[in-house]
C-alpha cells in the first residue's frame, strides 16, 4: 500500500484578472495576493504523483476533500498535517475502503487525555529513544498512536527553560504542564496498524518539504508572473513536470551511488559541461573535459567505462 503526503505551498500572484489570485490569511501582513498549490507526494515511488491550484484565501481543510476527488485518489494512506484534518474529507473516506488518512492531533485534543496518551508502554523496535502508546478509540471509530521523542523533548525543554529566563516569567506550575507535551505528537487513523509503520510513514514528511523547498526556490518558482486562470494552471503544470524529472533524476544519483561522493547541484554542473561538438561536419566529439568529470559521466552510463590495457593503464573512452 502506498503513502501519500500531501502539503501545500503559497505562491505570489498579484494578478486581478484572475479568479485564483487573492489574500491569504499570511499575504495580508505583506500586501501581496498569493494562489495556493496542493501537492501529493508518493513516498514509495518517490515522487510527486499530482498537484492542483486553489485560490490563495481559501484554507487546506477547505480543499483537502475536493483535491483528494479531483485527482482520483481513492487508494493508499494519506499522511497529512495539523492543516488537513480527516473531518474534511470525511465522506470521500467513506466511500473509498482502500482509502485510510494518518494526520496529527494537536496538543490540546481531547482524545489525549481521555485515553491516557501520555502514558507509554514502550519503546519504538528500531528506535530506542521513541517511546510509544496504541490505543483503540472505539466511539470514534479511530485508532490512536502516540509517541514521544526523548531528544526532541530534551531540546523543547532547553529552549523552554531559555526564553523563560531571558523573559524572567518563569512559572514552575506552566512549566510542569508544558514538560508533559515536549516531545511529543499524537495521531489519528482509520487503520489499525503497528506503531512502527504510523511513525515512519509520518518521520517520511520530510520528503515532501524538500519537493516544495526545490519547487519555490532551486526552480526559482516563487512568483507566478502569468494573469489568466488558464494561464496560472499551464504555468504550475510545467512547473510540476519540472518537479518530477527532477526527482526522478535525484532517485538515478542516488541508485548509482553519486549523493555520497558529490552534491545535486555539482551533479548538474557537470552534465550541463558535457557538450559534444562537430568540428567536421560529420563526427561529434565530447569537449575536453577532466577525468573526475569523465567519471560521472561513466557512472550515469552516458559514456563506456574505460577498460585496462595490457600495461594496466586506462583506455580512454571512445565517444
Amino acid at each position: 500500500m502506498h503513502h501519500l503526503v500531501i502539503d501545500g505551498t503559497l505562491k505570489s500572484n498579484d494578478s486581478k484578472v484572475n479568479s485564483l489570485s487573492d489574500f491569504s490569511r499570511k499575504s495580508r501582513l505583506k500586501g501581496a495576493r498569493e494562489i495556493s498549490v496542493l501537492y501529493a507526494y508518493d513516498i514509495e515511488r518517490g515522487e510527486p504523483v499530482c498537484s492542483k491550484c486553489f485560490p490563495g484565501n481559501m484554507l487546506d481543510s477547505t480543499v483537502y476533500e475536493a483535491f483528494i476527488a479531483d485527482n482520483g485518489i481513492r487508494k493508499g494512506i494519506i499522511v497529512g498535517d495539523k492543516g488537513f484534518p480527516s473531518s474534511s474529507a470525511k465522506r470521500h473516506f467513506a466511500e473509498n475502503r482502500n482509502l485510510h488518512y494518518l494526520n496529527p492531533l494537536k496538543r490540546n485534543s481531547r482524545l489525549i487525555e481521555s485515553y491516557e496518551l501520555l502514558a507509554y508502554e514502550g519503546q519504538l523496535p528500531d528506535n530506542e529513544t521513541i517511546l510509544y502508546k496504541k490505543a483503540h478509540a472505539a466511539k470514534e471509530g479511530k485508532w490512536l498512536y502516540s509517541f514521544r521523542d526523548t531528544a526532541k523533548a530534551h531540546m523543547e525543554e532547553y529552549g523552554w527553560l531559555k526564553s523563560s529566563m531571558k523573559n524572567g516569567d518563569f512559572d514552575i506550575a506552566q512549566f510542569d504542564e508544558d514538560w508533559m507535551l515536549f516531545g511529543t505528537i499524537v495521531f489519528e487513523s482509520d487503520l489499525d496498524m503497528n506503531p512502527q509503520t504510523a511513525y515512519k510513514a509520518y518521520d517520511c514528511r520530510w520528503e515532501i518539504e524538500l519537493v516544495m523547498r526545490y519547487y519555490k526556490q532551486a526552480c526559482e518558482f516563487e512568483d507566478t508572473r502569468v494573469h489568466k486562470d488558464f494561464s496560472v494552471i499551464g504555468s504550475e503544470f510545467c512547473s510540476f513536470l519540472s518537479t518530477v524529472v527532477t526527482y526522478r533524476l535525484i532517485r538515478k544519483y542516488e541508485n548509482v551511488g553519486l549523493l555520497n561522493k558529490m552534491t545535486y547541484k555539482k551533479i548538474l554542473r557537470v552534465l550541463t559541461r558535457a557538450k559534444k561538438a562537430c568540428l567536421d561536419g560529420e563526427t561529434w566529439h565530447l569537449i575536453k573535459m577532466n577525468p573526475s568529470q569523465l567519471e560521472v559521466l561513466q557512472i550515469l552510463s552516458l559514456l563506456p567505462k574505460t577498460e585496462p590495457n595490457k600495461r594496466g593503464r586506462p583506455r580512454k573512452a571512445s565517444v
